[in-house]
């Protein structure tokens, strides 16, 4: 076995606390838990549900009530509220397989239905101290006092600091203090298994919506692969759009990039100038119609890319002569930029196109 965890702050895999707790429990076998916490959520249950699998040591689990920023501070039950809606949330999202969180629930819910567990919530004052007690307050093994929260952040990504003590008397002294505010608590174990696996028909529409758009993209958020563009400013909408059409064009070669009216699209065609045709030192090939080509000239030059804009029957259409475009070879393009409209009012989309000498 590892030796012994002391200090915990989540930096390393072998010094977060999940991994701590989960060492604590293989060594201290047996031995009565009891957790005192003012956050939780569905990641800090199921990593404590994970660690005491098959285990049927008691366990205790205080939460406490988190104040309300400012001057909110006095009204905790409010602020509880708050917090236990969003462990609704995150249940909602979490109850449709396949999900990946749909096992843990299970986990969860294991845990909480096996008959050892007693979780209670505490009012009376704020609680602020997080703690991970083994033991009783006669016979105490270990401590782990922290700046950690029972959630997954804290007791894995945060950037924490928890310290174990094993000698007995700082441990019977701590689960002295969580005896006392245990005998102040009410129960709790029966809300919170009705909040986190209530009927079916309590899941809304949006939520199935929100679910399924997580099952089928989840995935490509999670990827992280981030163009860095410069040239233009990108709204959030913009960027996520933006992030999922240069997957597909990597994927298939090009792309269709539709949205409506004073959205952006020309912002997106200038990422994609940008990440392609600027950083592989070679050129772009914008096709628009008449009454674009004028706006497309502004950005391109403002933004400085190397790109060049033809407009389809121009001189057909207006009868106006302009010099001949210079001749761009097929092998100096990088990408090919498609801006269509309808009528000239309704812009329907890009078409954006790698060229297939890259």
């Amino acid at each position: 076995m590892p030796a012994r965890p002391d200090v915990l702050d989540n930096l390393t895999r072998e010094t977060t606390h999940a991994a701590a707790l989960a060492l604590l429990v293989a060594d201290l076998d047996g031995r009565p838990l009891s957790v005192a916490t003012g956050y939780v959520d569905l990641g800090g249950l199921h990593s404590l549900a994970a660690a005491l699998e098959r285990d049927e040591r008691p366990v205790r689990l205080l939460l406490g009530a988190l104040p309300d920023p400012g001057l909110g501070a006095h009204l905790p039950s409010l602020s509880f509220e708050a917090q236990m809606g969003l462990l609704a949330g995150e249940r909602d999202l979490s109850r449709f397989p396949p999900s990946r969180a749909a096992e843990r629930l299970q986990a969860v819910e294991r845990w909480l239905a096996a008959g050892h567990v007693e979780v209670r919530r505490y009012v009376a004052r704020f609680l602020h101290g997080k703690a991970y007690l083994f033991g009783t307050h006669e016979d105490g093994r270990a401590a782990l006092v922290s700046s950690a929260n029972l959630t997954g952040a804290g007791l894995e990504r945060n950037l924490e600091l928890g310290i174990v003590d094993y000698n007995p008397r700082p441990a019977e002294h701590a689960l002295r203090w969580f005896d006392g505010l245990w005998d102040d608590a009410a129960p709790f174990l029966d809300e919170l298994r009705d909040l986190l696996f209530p009927a079916i028909g309590l899941v809304d529409a949006e939520t199935i919506y929100l679910r399924a758009l997580a099952e089928l993209y989840g995935e490509e958020i999670e990827a992280g692969d981030r163009a860095e563009i410069a040239t233009v400013q990108l709204a959030t909408f913009q960027r996520d759009g933006y992030e999922r059409a240069r997957r597909i064009l990597r994927r298939h070669g090009g792309v269709v990039y539709a949205d409506g009216v004073g959205t952006g699209k020309t912002e997106i065609g200038l990422a994609f100038i940008e990440e392609v045709a600027l950083r592989a030192q070679r050129l772009a090939l914008v096709v628009c119609p008449a009454q674009l080509r004028k706006n497309w000239e502004d950005r391109i030059h403002a933004a400085r890319l190397p790109a060049h804009e033809l407009q389809p029957r121009l001189a057909a259409e207006q009868h106006v002569a302009r010099p001949p475009a210079p001749q761009v070879g097929a092998g100096h393009v990088a990408v090919h930029i498609v801006e269509q409209s309808g009528n000239g009012v309704l812009r329907l989309g890009l078409v954006a196109a790698l060229d297939a000498e890259r």
